[in-house]
């Protein structure tokens, strides 16, 4: 799947470059960064972007994964229980595996906190009065 088809079908509004720009902020990567599609939905490619061998794979299928008979090639098991061949050698896709789940977790820790203040926001938000007075405190 291309990187504009990507941007169209899922979500029109963020491109790409921005979905990388973004990751690079958040783990520091600078090439072959992985991408968040959706909260649940992250990708991850085998090589540049800019090149046509490249892969996108999508971490959350991967059941297993070895070494292929070469250096530079990865055997990934997928959900469906089918072996696929990448041109990846495995300490690449491992890292490349590492990098994906470093964004994952970055990207629900700030949701999980971005949560956590809009619930302490509302639930404790006082009312114009006196903070000695308990009764007058919104407890909606």
């Amino acid at each position: 799947m291309s990187r504009n088809k990507i941007k169209i079908e899922v979500c029109p509004t963020i491109s790409y470059e921005g979905r990388k720009a973004a990751t690079k902020r958040l783990i520091g990567a600078s090439h072959k960064v992985p991408i968040a599609i959706s909260p649940l939905i992250y990708l991850f490619p085998t090589a540049s972007p800019e090149n046509p061998h490249c892969a996108w794979v999508a971490h959350e299928h991967i059941l297993d994964y070895r070494k292929g008979k070469d250096n530079s090639t990865t055997i990934i098991k997928i959900q469906s229980n089918r072996y696929i061949p990448l041109p990846i050698s495995t300490r690449s896709f491992e890292n490349q595996l590492l990098r994906t789940l470093m964004l994952k977790s970055t990207l629900s820790k700030g949701a999980e906190q971005s949560i956590t203040r809009a619930f302490y926001a509302k639930k404790f938000r006082k009312q114009k009065a006196a903070a000695e007075n308990s009764e007058l405190y919104d407890w909606e």
